[in-house]
C-alpha cells in the first residue's frame, strides 16, 4: 500500500515541530530552575537572619544600637533603592557607594571585549583611576577567578593566588582580606565588584556585600519589566513613616550617590495647565525609557565619551550606539508623542554632553 507523499511530509513537519516544542520546553525549565536556585539563595540568607538572636531591653523588642543594627540600616536602604531604579548607571553608583559602608575600599569592573575593565571606585587614593586598570580574561588573581568560576570569592591578601600583582595594580598598602563578587544578569558575568578592609574587627562584612551584588544584579536583570511597568512613586508621608522606622544611620555611611538634581527633574508643568493623564503616563514613560536608552551608551563608551565632550563629536564617535538607540526610541515612545518634544536628544544632551549642546550635533535636530 502506498503511503501519501503529502502526509509523509506533514508527519515529518510535525515531528519537527515537536523536536522544536520539547527543546524550548527544556530551555524554560533550565531557566526556572536557576531563578529557583537563585531564590533560594536569597531567601536562606533571609531565613538565616531571622534566626539570629537579638539583644532586647525590657521594653521594646528590637536590636540595640550597634554596628549590626547600622549595617543592617544600609543594606535594607540600600535594597528599597535598587528595587525601584530602573537606570542601570544609578543601580552600579548605588551599589558601589554602599559597599563603601562594609569596606575600606571598593571598585566595579565591567567585562568588554573578554577584559574587566575598571569603570570607578570608591575610598581609593585621590590619585587612583579606575579606568586604567585592565585585567585580560581568563586570568589568576582573584578577580579572573571570581569570574571564571561565576562566584564570590574572599581570600586574605597574604595567602591569594597572585595577590601582590591585584595589589599592585590597585595602588596603596596590602589589604587585610579582599573580595570579589560576579554580578551574574541574564546568561553572563556584565561586571565584578572588589572590595577589601584593612581593618577586619570593623564593619568590614562580606556577606552583605555579596547579598548587595546579588540585589543589583537581580535589579539589572528586571530593568526592561521595570522600564515597562513602573512601580507608583512613595507618597511624601509614607516615605517618612518608611525612614522613621529604619535606625538612624550612622555618621560617614553612604545612602547611594545621586545624580545632579538637574539631571533627575522632569520638565516642570504649570498647576493650572490642563494635560490629558495619558499623555502626561506617555511623557514620564518616554523620559524615563530615554534616561534608560543614554545611561546604557554611557556605561559601556566611558573613554570615547571623555573624548567626544572634550573634541565636541559626541556624535560621530558614538553614531552606531546612538542611533541605535534612537530607532528604539522612535519604535516605543514617538507613536504616542507625535507632536511632542524629543526626550531622547534632551537626554543625550543633559547626560551624554554633560549639557554642553555644542559637543554633540546630530544630523536629525
Amino acid at each position: 500500500m502506498s503511503v501519501d507523499p503529502r502526509t509523509e511530509a506533514e508527519n515529518r513537519l510535525q515531528s519537527l515541530i515537536d523536536d522544536r516544542f520539547d527543546g524550548l520546553s527544556r530551555r524554560i525549565r533550565e531557566w526556572l530552575e536557576e531563578s529557583h536556585v537563585r531564590a533560594g539563595s536569597l531567601t536562606e540568607i533571609i531565613e538565616q537572619a531571622r534566626r539570629e538572636p537579638l539583644l532586647v531591653d525590657t521594653e521594646l523588642i528590637a536590636p540595640r544600637p550597634g554596628p549590626a543594627s547600622a549595617g543592617m540600616s544600609d543594606l535594607a536602604r540600600f535594597a528599597r533603592e535598587v528595587e525601584r531604579s530602573a537606570d542601570q548607571v544609578v543601580i552600579l553608583g548605588q551599589l558601589l557607594s554602599a559597599a563603601g559602608s562594609f569596606a575600606s575600599r571598593a571598585a566595579l569592573f565591567v567585562v568588554r571585549n573578554e577584559s574587566l575593565v575598571g569603570w570607578t571606585a570608591h575610598g581609593f587614593a585621590e590619585e587612583f583611576n579606575p579606568r586604567k586598570v585592565v585585567l585580560r580574561l581568563p586570568d589568576g588573581c582573584l578577580l579572573g577567578r571570581a569570574h571564571g568560576a561565576s562566584a564570590q570569592m574572599v581570600e586574605s591578601a597574604a595567602d591569594g593566588v597572585d595577590a601582590d600583582r591585584l595589589a599592585g595594580l590597585l595602588g596603596g598598602e596590602p589589604p587585610a582580606v579582599m573580595m570579589a563578587s560576579p554580578l551574574w544578569v541574564r546568561d553572563r558575568v556584565v561586571a565584578l565588584l572588589y572590595a577589601d578592609t584593612f581593618d577586619t574587627s570593623g564593619s568590614w562584612s562580606p556577606e552583605a556585600i555579596g547579598v548587595m551584588a546579588t540585589l543589583a544584579a537581580l535589579s539589572l536583570e528586571a530593568i526592561p519589566a521595570r522600564t515597562k511597568f513602573p512601580r507608583p512613586p512613595v507618597s511624601p508621608a509614607a516615605s517618612e513613616i518608611r525612614d522613621s522606622a529604619m535606625t538612624t544611620p550612622q555618621p560617614g555611611t553612604a545612602s547611594g550617590p545621586k545624580r545632579p538634581a538637574a539631571r533627575d527633574q522632569e520638565p516642570a508643568v504649570s498647576p493650572t495647565e490642563e494635560i490629558d493623564p495619558e499623555v502626561a503616563q506617555a511623557q514620564q514613560d518616554a523620559q524615563r525609557f530615554a534616561r534608560l536608552l543614554v545611561s546604557e551608551i554611557l556605561l559601556y563608551n566611558e573613554k570615547e565619551i571623555e573624548e567626544g565632550r572634550r573634541d565636541k563629536d559626541l556624535y560621530e564617535r558614538l553614531k552606531e550606539d546612538i542611533e541605535r538607540s534612537r530607532q528604539m526610541y522612535q519604535r516605543r515612545a514617538s507613536p504616542h508623542l507625535s507632536d511632542g518634544p524629543d526626550y531622547f536628544l534632551q537626554e543625550l544632551v543633559r547626560t551624554l554632553a554633560d549639557g554642553d549642546e555644542s559637543a554633540l550635533t546630530v544630523p536629525w535636530d
